[in-house]
């Protein structure tokens, strides 16, 4: 799920709160609400949702926040930081040992403090995302049928876009802002993504809500062929596994016993 909520506190909650009851898997917002105090580095916690900041010391307003639900299971790391207020990405781990890099953007419109320096950061950037989202504030026909013209922000992004092979996953023919165009953008490379705009999740702000599905196979972190890890919660599995690996073994000498020990330990 992913919005702008303009920098309200009531919208920001709300999303939290939406996005908690439909229980998705991450939050990505843009303009979150921060404390004036920069200082104490405060937005808007939730229990149910880990919470990650592109910057580690505030001296700036951060642009974009994600959270990452804390109990679906999955793990997730920060895997750039301080490189800019308007960019977040953050790698998801999942049970099955398969990982996705989500990017959160916020791209400043003309005449915003820092303008186009969230598209500068994404364009310089050397990794490579699976799903990207947020406010990109561009105008390109692509993704808004109702526009004739390519701004050139616009125009960096999508070039951007088709290097990186990540496809548009926008209904181009809605609007995501209520003074019209297209200005929040949903990109990913996974095959079978999807995004809609669910009118019952909309916040207060002047954004909609977009919300987006992905299937398919995700980076593997690891080979799948990984050595057994005793848990003491699930003993009996351990057990019975280490039981039916094989047959019990002859062990009639010294050299078969040690052979049989260098065995059980690379299996555990």
């Amino acid at each position: 799920m992913q919005v702008n909520v303009g920098g309200g506190a009531y919208a920001h909650n709300m999303a939290l709160q939406l996005a908690h009851e439909n229980n998705f898997d991450a939050l990505l917002i843009q303009e979150p609400w921060i404390l004036k105090d920069l200082t104490a580095k405060r937005s808007i916690p939730h229990p149910k949702f880990a919470l990650f900041s592109p910057l580690d010391e505030w001296h700036t307003r951060p642009r974009v926040l994600t959270y990452i639900s804390s109990s679906q299971g999955l793990r997730s790391y920060q895997s750039a930081i301080n490189t800019s207020p308007d960019l977040l990405p953050v790698v998801i781990s999942t049970g099955r040992g398969r990982k996705i890099a989500v990017w959160n953007v916020y791209i400043a419109p003309a005449g915003s403090i820092r303008a186009g320096e969230g598209l500068k950061m994404l364009i310089e950037s050397t990794g490579t995302p699976e799903f990207v989202g947020g406010d990109f504030n561009s105008r390109h026909p692509i993704w808004d049928s109702h526009v004739t013209y390519t701004s050139q922000g616009g125009a960096d992004l999508q070039e951007w876009a088709t290097e990186k092979e990540l496809i548009l996953l926008n209904p181009t023919e809605m609007s995501t802002n209520k003074g019209g165009g297209t200005l929040d953008l949903a990109f990913s490379s996974l095959a079978g993504a999807k995004c809609e705009i669910p009118s019952d999740l909309h916040t207060i702000s002047d954004h909609e809500t977009m919300v987006t599905t992905l299937t398919g196979e995700y980076n593997a972190i690891e080979n799948s062929e990984r050595r057994l890890r005793y848990d003491s919660n699930n003993e009996v599995l351990f057990t019975t596994l280490l039981r039916c690996h094989s047959d019990p073994p002859d062990l009639s000498t010294v050299d078969d016993i040690e052979r049989e020990a260098e065995n059980i330990v690379k299996v555990i």
